[in-house]
C-alpha cells in the first residue's frame, strides 16, 4: 500500500508538471487568442450582436403566425413583453412532441392542452425559465429550440424578400438612400463549431457608396431593430436593378465565404496540429513515467502491480488513439451556408 501510494503521488507530480510545460508551450499562443477574443468582443459591442427580448418575440411570433394559423399571442401591457399565449391543437401537438423527444417537459406548459393559455413573458435572459405566474422564454426555451428546429428543417425557404424605412438619425455615418441588401448564414463544423451571419449591400442609387462589412451588418441590424416597414416599395424602387444588385451581393458573398472557408481551414489545422503535439507530448511523458515505475517494478518482482501498471499503460495508450482520431476526424471542415434575408432599405 505504500509503494502504492508512493506511486500515486509521483504520478501526480509528473502529470503537474507535464501541465506547467503544456501550458508554458502554448503561452504565446493563448496570448494571440485573448487578445483575438477581446476584439471579438469589442466588435460584438459596438455591432450590438445580442439577441434582445423583442427580437425573440418577433422570432416566435412570425413563425406561429405562418405555420400555425390561429395560434394567439395577446399581450397585457403595450410596455411589457407579456402575453396570454393559446397554441392551436396542431402546434400543441407538434411541439409536445418535439418536447418528448427531447425530454423538456419541465420547461414548459405551452405543449399541455390545459391550461388552454399559458402567461408568457419574452426575456432574453439566462437563468430559471419558470416561474409560478409566467413561464420565461428566453433564447434557450424549448419553444425557440422547437421553431428553430422547424424552420432548419423546412425544404422551402423560410424568410421573404422585405422592405425597411430607417430614419437616418437611427444609423449615423451611413449616408441617405436606398440599398439592397442579402444577408446569409455561414455554419462551419471543425475542431471549433462556427456560426455567423454575413452581411452585403449595395447602394441602389449610387454606386460610389461602398459600406465596410461592419457598416453593413450594423445597417441591417437596426434596420431590423428600429425600421418600419417601407410598403410603397415596390411603385418607387426599379425593381430590375434592384435585382440585379441582389446578384452582385450574393456573388459576392460567395466569393468571400470561399475565402473564409479557406481560412477557416487553415486554421483549423494549425489548432488540430497544436492539439496533436501537445497529446502526444502528454503521451510520452505520461509513458515514460509508467514504462519506468513498471520496470521497477519487474526488477523487484512485484508482478501483481506490475500488471496493474501494464493495464494503465493499455489504457492510457487506448484513451490518446481515441483523442487521436477525434481530432484528425475534426480536421475536415464540415460547412455549409444559407440564405436568410434579402430586401431594401431606405435611409431618410
Amino acid at each position: 500500500q505504500e509503494e502504492a501510494r508512493i506511486s500515486q503521488t509521483e504520478q501526480a507530480i509528473a502529470i503537474i508538471k507535464a501541465q506547467e510545460e503544456k501550458l508554458e508551450e502554448e503561452a504565446g499562443n493563448l496570448v494571440a487568442h485573448g487578445h483575438y477574443i477581446l476584439d471579438q468582443i469589442r466588435a460584438a459591442r459596438e455591432l450590438e450582436r445580442t439577441i434582445t427580448s423583442k427580437d425573440l418575440f418577433s422570432y416566435i411570433y412570425d413563425f406561429f403566425l405562418k405555420e400555425y394559423v390561429g395560434s394567439e399571442f395577446i399581450q397585457l401591457d403595450p410596455d411589457e413583453l407579456v402575453f396570454d399565449v393559446k397554441l392551436t391543437e396542431k402546434a400543441k401537438f407538434e411541439f409536445d412532441s418535439f418536447v418528448k423527444k427531447n425530454h423538456l417537459q419541465r420547461f414548459t406548459r405551452l405543449n399541455r392542452f390545459y391550461p388552454e393559455k399559458v402567461r408568457c413573458r419574452f426575456r432574453n435572459k439566462v437563468g430559471s425559465e419558470r416561474t409560478e405566474r409566467e413561464e420565461i422564454i428566453s433564447q434557450f426555451h424549448p419553444l425557440v429550440r422547437f421553431v428553430s428546429e422547424k424552420i432548419s428543417d423546412s425544404a422551402i425557404g423560410y424568410y421573404s424578400p422585405v422592405s425597411v424605412e430607417l430614419n437616418r438619425q437611427d444609423i449615423p455615418g451611413i449616408a441617405p438612400g436606398v440599398y439592397v441588401f442579402a444577408v446569409e448564414r455561414w455554419s462551419v463544423q471543425g475542431l471549433r463549431d462556427i456560426e455567423r451571419l454575413h452581411v452585403e449591400v449595395r447602394n441602389l442609387n449610387d454606386a460610389s457608396v461602398v459600406l465596410t462589412d461592419e457598416e453593413a451588418e450594423r445597417l441591417v441590424t437596426n434596420a431590423a431593430r428600429q425600421g418600419k416597414d417601407w410598403l410603397s416599395a415596390p411603385a418607387v424602387v426599379d425593381l430590375d436593378m434592384a435585382v440585379d444588385l441582389i446578384e452582385e451581393c450574393m456573388d459576392e458573398s460567395e466569393s468571400k465565404y470561399e475565402k473564409y472557408i479557406r481560412q477557416l481551414w487553415h486554421e483549423n489545422n494549425d489548432r488540430a496540429d497544436i492539439q496533436e503535439k501537445s497529446l502526444r507530448h502528454h503521451q510520452d511523458r505520461q509513458l515514460e513515467k509508467l514504462e519506468g515505475l513498471l520496470s521497477r517494478q519487474l526488477s523487484e518482482g512485484k508482478e501483481a502491480v506490475a500488471r496493474m501498471t501494464r493495464g494503465r499503460i493499455d489504457a492510457l495508450k487506448g484513451r490518446m488513439e481515441q483523442k487521436l482520431l477525434e481530432i484528425n476526424r475534426r480536421r475536415e471542415l464540415r460547412h455549409h451556408k444559407q440564405e436568410i434575408c434579402i430586401g431594401l432599405i431606405r435611409v431618410s
